[in-house]
């Protein structure tokens, strides 16, 4: 079968100088599970086991602790979403989430955009939309020069939703850092940033600027 696709990261405060262990009530929280031995890696199939290797070159023991963290703290992230979106609008999947907050990021896409910004079919694009404006979250707009093609863009309802589950999820963040002792948390919101960077993302301060102003 197939190999399950990689979904993303969670730093871990043991590598290097910089964040320090949790204390207080992070402490009480189950251990992580222990890593796979040498045996058990294996006999584990070639698609479970992480590659260490970017462009034929082996990463060093420490890049490749970040990494690792990075994917489980995106699986973190991943799962934090779910909850933060199912807690507001149970009717909205994680996929048309994403789609809100593409709309966010760029203003309104025609729907072969968005399906390259999702990498989906134009046809699965125009699905998604298709609910999203059942759901109200969407519109359709043509533009003079450009009546080929439908503009998608945000509804007020959409930007609502978008901004509501956003401050949810930096709620639920600022409690897990709040119960971190971090020595140095300006260097790791520069590494986290340059990573932003690097993905094409819109650092959190624009991104809120770009919520605010789709709606004026």
């Amino acid at each position: 079968p197939a190999p399950p696709p990689a979904v993303g990261p969670a730093l871990s405060p043991t590598a290097e100088p910089g964040p320090s262990p949790a204390t207080g009530p992070a402490q009480s929280r189950a251990a992580a599970p222990p890593r796979p031995t040498a045996a058990e890696s294996a006999l584990s199939p070639a698609w479970v086991q992480p590659s260490s290797a970017v462009a034929g070159q082996a990463l060093s023991p420490g890049e490749d602790e970040v990494v690792g963290a990075l994917l489980a703290l995106s699986r973190a992230l991943v799962g934090l979403a779910a909850r933060s979106l199912a807690d507001l609008d149970e009717d909205v999947t994680l996929q048309q989430y994403r789609t809100l907050v593409f709309l966010v990021s760029y203003g309104p896409l025609r729907v072969v955009d968005l399906a390259h910004e999702l990498n989906v079919t134009s046809s699965t694009a125009t699905r998604l939309c298709a609910r999203l404006e059942r759901k109200h979250l969407v519109a359709r707009q043509e533009r003079p020069d450009d009546r080929r093609a439908a503009w998608i863009t945000l509804t007020g309802s959409g930007r609502e939703l978008v901004g509501a589950v956003m401050r949810r999820r930096r709620d639920i963040l600022s409690e897990m850092i709040a119960e971190l002792s971090l020595t140095r948390p300006l260097a790791l919101a520069a590494t986290l940033n340059a990573l932003v960077e690097a993905s094409g993302e819109l650092p959190d301060s624009q991104w809120w600027h770009r919520l605010g102003a789709a709606g004026q």
